[in-house]
């Protein structure tokens, strides 16, 4: 029950302070709530090494593990870690990006208008993709381009490393989901945009 105060005390805490102080990264629900789970994983995570708490929590570990103070020890940490990802964007990449032990799964970005490329689903390694271009004009290999992704991806999120050696980067303030639901509300209804930008060939 604790945390769950900790939470909702933060959450009010913090919504009110980006209402008041036109505080960009708590100026929406999302926003302040990243900040309040992150105060609720902080204070689970000090429980972990109070001196108070820390024994009752050594004792809860079953008596197969054979370092409890460790395992304790290491949630902990893990908590604090959470707590990071949800504050600092390249630290939630890092959280979030499992790629050494997740299955590989094909994935396709999608792409914004103008954009349009050939997709070989039976293509090998580094040759799925073909035919890429911009307004109908090849990309130029040797040409610099700036293009727009999420920490996520800017960090190789999905397996997608290539994105990782992208030069001159820029991060905006706030995040992204923030600029999604402004976006669909300033547009609202948003129609789908056309399928034709990719084509997928076996």
């Amino acid at each position: 029950m604790a945390p769950l105060i900790v939470m909702v005390v933060s959450l009010v805490a913090v919504r009110s302070l980006g209402l008041t102080l036109s505080w960009h990264q708590a100026n929406s629900c999302r926003g302040a709530l990243r900040f309040a789970l992150a105060a609720m994983f902080v204070f689970t995570a000090i429980a972990h090494f109070h001196p108070r708490t820390r024994p009752d929590l050594i004792r809860m570990v079953p008596a197969k593990p054979p370092a409890a103070p460790f395992l304790v020890t290491a949630t902990g940490v893990f908590e604090l870690a959470g707590a990071l990802g949800f504050l600092i964007p390249d630290v939630a990449v890092m959280a979030a990006y499992r790629g050494a032990v997740r299955p590989v799964v094909q994935r396709i970005l999608q792409v914004s208008a103008g954009f349009t490329y050939t997709y070989s689903a039976s293509g090998a390694p580094g040759s799925k993709v073909s035919d890429i271009r911009l307004n109908g004009t090849p990309i130029d290999p040797a040409a610099t381009y700036r293009v727009t992704i999420n920490n996520f991806l800017a960090g190789g999120g999905d397996g997608f490393s290539t994105l990782t050696a992208g030069t001159d980067r820029v991060s905006a303030p706030g995040f992204d989901v923030d600029a999604l639901v402004a976006y669909i509300g300033a547009g609202t209804p948003v129609a789908p945009g056309p399928a034709n930008r990719i084509t997928i060939v076996q």
